[in-house]
């Protein structure tokens, strides 16, 4: 019986030290490192400042397949809401959101494989990181892959502005020549990554807070329950709801701009001006509001563009029109007609008030930091308004990996965050 487990427990030990030896295993740790990274930094209650270790992680991999796994965990952990986010978009079919979910994850594994090298050349090194830091944040890429970890370092180095993007690339960078540099051989620096970050998720703990706000100063943002209108009537009933919630402010508060959700009455037609002339409008110049309601405004070409628009006291009005919509679902750059546009060079910038100025973020557009990139480096602001229509997202999870990546930019340049949101019905 003595020999009989003796030769069990060492047949058990050789398969052990076999699966150790594998090839395999260290693309499963691939995959486990993505996959913890990603579940841990995006999240309700999870720990941005996780996202950040994705470079440094990748960058040490060991190999582009064992880089292309972990890009590919992350990205797909990041999205996984994903799925049942985009199945409304297609009748419900959850297979073709799957497909555009792997899609991603593919896209995002290949993007964030730039970052590692063969090379031990601590200029290339140091260059692999760089080169994918700025394809996963630059478009065609940014476009469909969520989690760039820049994001992160709004929570690491809050209000630091440019100096904080800078870090977020040139940090891994140096991390990465300094490594290529050093006698530890990737077992030795493996473990010494497991505790910096483990440190830096507890660092999270304490310090992550969260930004988003109803209320800034005399501006509100106004978040609804309507999820999708079925036809014209219920697109009346959202316009009387609307006069009367600006009269409830009105009479019980100090706010005097209120702004709705994106595509809080859908389709802006010319004839719908009378209705929220007089249900809308007419009052709110009365109680000196300024009123900003999302709406999709149809195009000479039969396309749409999104928009926010601002119905001031005085009888004027601003428009501002989203950049960058749903791809496939919303943006069919195939489509002569039909389709929301996109253009990146499109005006986002509304006036509030005397001395308030936004850059407004359209609901997709939270995913894509170089847009507001874009705004801090060109136009004079000093809030972020975020105008988000998450209807499709039963689920609150989506909405919130959503939300996180605005909170964050608007967190690195030190500015006010607004949001205001369309949720789904709640079921009675």
């Amino acid at each position: 019986m003595l020999f009989f487990h003796l030769t069990r427990k060492n047949e058990m030990q050789l398969r052990l030290n076999k699966i150790a030896q594998s090839k395999g295993l260290p693309l499963l740790i691939a995959v486990a490192v993505g996959a913890f990274i990603g579940f841990g930094a995006w999240g309700e209650g999870r720990l941005p400042f996780l996202a950040a270790v994705l470079p440094f992680a990748i960058g040490i991999s060991g190999s582009r397949a064992r880089a292309f796994l972990m890009g590919l965990a992350y990205v797909l952990a990041t999205e996984r809401a994903g799925p049942a986010f985009m199945a409304a978009w297609f009748d419900g079919s959850f297979i073709t959101a799957s497909l555009l979910w792997l899609g991603s994850g593919v896209i995002g594994g290949l993007a964030w494989s730039l970052a590692w090298t063969s090379s031990n050349v601590p200029w290339r090194k140091a260059a692999a990181s760089v080169l994918a830091w700025a394809v996963t944040l630059l478009p065609p890429v940014a476009v469909v892959v969520m989690g760039h970890p820049i994001v992160a370092w709004g929570n690491i180095m809050p209000g630091t502005g440019w100096i904080g993007v800078l870090a977020s690339v040139a940090v891994p960078a140096i991390f990465m020549w300094t490594y290529s540099r050093s006698p530890w051989p990737l077992h030795k620096m493996t473990l010494l990554f497991i505790p910096v970050a483990g440190a830096v998720a507890g660092a999270g703990v304490y310090a992550y807070y969260p930004i988003e706000s109803r209320f800034v100063g005399e501006i509100a943002a106004v978040s609804t329950n309507w999820g999708a209108a079925q036809d014209d009537w219920e697109i009346l009933q959202r316009i009387e709801r609307i006069g009367r919630t600006n009269e409830r402010f009105a009479k019980e508060t100090d706010v005097h701009v209120l702004i709705y959700p994106e595509a809080a009455i859908q389709r802006y037609d010319p004839a719908l001006y009378l209705v929220l002339k007089m249900e809308i409008i007419d009052a709110a110049a009365r109680a000196g509001q300024t009123i900003v309601l999302g709406a999709d405004l149809p195009t000479r070409s039969g396309n749409l563009e999104s928009a926010a628009i601002a119905f001031y006291p005085n009888g004027t009005t601003a428009t501002a029109i989203a950049r960058q919509t749903v791809p496939i679902a919303l943006w069919k750059p195939w489509q002569a007609s039909g389709s929301f546009l996109t253009n990146w060079t499109a005006n986002n910038l509304l006036t509030l008030s005397d001395g308030v100025r936004a850059r407004v973020i359209f609901c997709y557009e939270e995913y894509i930091p170089f847009l507001s990139l874009i705004n801090e480096a060109k136009d004079a602001h000093n809030i972020v308004v975020v105008m988000a229509n998450t209807w499709a997202s039963k689920d609150q999870l989506g909405a919130t990996i959503q939300a996180r990546h605005s909170e964050g930019i608007a967190k690195l340049f030190g500015k006010h965050l607004l949001r205001a949101e369309n949720r789904p019905k709640k079921e009675h």
